[in-house]
């Protein structure tokens, strides 16, 4: 049987030209460091986890055989979730477009036929971005759950919706719907997030007490 994706380790080749894309990758949402490593192909990886490290949030990237026709690889990233300070320079690299309704940028660095050069020039690109405060994290509200519950099954099942809102405002019931969805409850502050790794990136640089400052 073959492996899951995120089971499978990055193949190191030591030309482009025999990089293959990693289709599956393409709209799965990165909420952990380890993920990069099997959702980006490996000529960008260590670009990757630099953004992340500064917690920028990298929306989708390419370094593959397809791109050598292009001419270049790129790491796109969330514009609008940038420091100010980080949006000057990412402005060096190139403007923002709309995207599905969010501004993201395009940094292209050339295709070279070595994908460590492209390694070293993605690495050199992060490394001129600073540390910011991960905005783009936004935690997960029992209000948020049951808005969201309410416009996808409210015009078809309103007594659904009413009845999940009675279950999930019970003394407890939300700290055990966290639990059993896997999420990782800041029981301070009775928010939720997808992971405890997701949480501590939230609230680093935060003041005591908050969290990311828009809710899910």
């Amino acid at each position: 049987m073959e492996k899951n994706l995120l089971d499978r380790p990055p193949i190191i080749s030591s030309s482009l030209a025999d990089i293959s894309a990693i289709k599956q990758s393409r709209g799965i949402e990165i909420n952990t460091r380890e993920q990069i490593k099997e959702l980006v192909e490996w000529p960008l990886v260590k670009g990757c986890e630099v953004f992340w490290d500064k917690n920028i949030r990298t929306t989708e990237s390419s370094a593959n055989s397809g791109d050598i026709q292009n001419g270049f690889c790129y790491i796109r990233i969330d514009f609008d979730s940038l420091s100010e300070d980080n949006k000057k320079i990412a402005q060096r690299y190139g403007e923002p477009r709309n995207d599905l309704g969010s501004n993201v940028l395009e940094i292209r660095i050339p295709v070279n036929e070595s994908p460590n050069i492209i390694s070293d020039q993605a690495v050199g690109i992060a490394n001129t971005f600073h540390k910011q405060t991960a905005t783009w994290i936004h935690p997960i509200t029992l209000e948020g759950q049951l808005s969201y519950f309410q416009e996808r099954y409210g015009a078809n099942y309103p007594q659904a919706v009413v009845q999940e809102r009675d279950r999930l405002t019970q003394p407890g019931a939300w700290e055990e719907e966290c639990k059993r969805l896997g999420y990782y409850l800041d029981a301070e502050n009775k928010v939720a997030y997808p992971n405890e790794e997701l949480f501590k990136k939230a609230v680093e640089g935060s003041e005591p007490g908050n969290t990311a400052s828009n809710e899910k």
